[in-house]
């Protein structure tokens, strides 16, 4: 069964870098309210290229979507009475 998560960031929501009981790198985000989603590299032969390619296919998108965001916010500023 799929898993579908929406996630609108609020104030305190964050993300981190670090390693796990192993010593091998994870990614956490922390969306609040108890909820943790991790992104982590296990011992299976090519995970750990995998991972590259994944979180820098993250990383290109989700540049690209604070761009989109800031473009976004731009424009909605733009369109304001003063």
């Amino acid at each position: 069964m799929p898993f579908h998560a929406v996630i609108k960031p609020r104030f305190g929501d964050s993300v981190s870098v670090m390693t796990d009981q192993s010593g091998r790198p994870a990614l956490f985000v922390d969306i609040g309210a108890g909820t943790l989603v991790s992104v982590q590299v296990d011992d299976e032969p090519g995970s750990r290229e995998l991972a590259v390619l994944f979180a820098q296919n993250l990383s290109r998108s989700a540049l690209r979507f604070a761009e989109l965001c800031e473009a976004d916010m731009h424009d909605a500023e733009g369109g304001r009475a003063s």
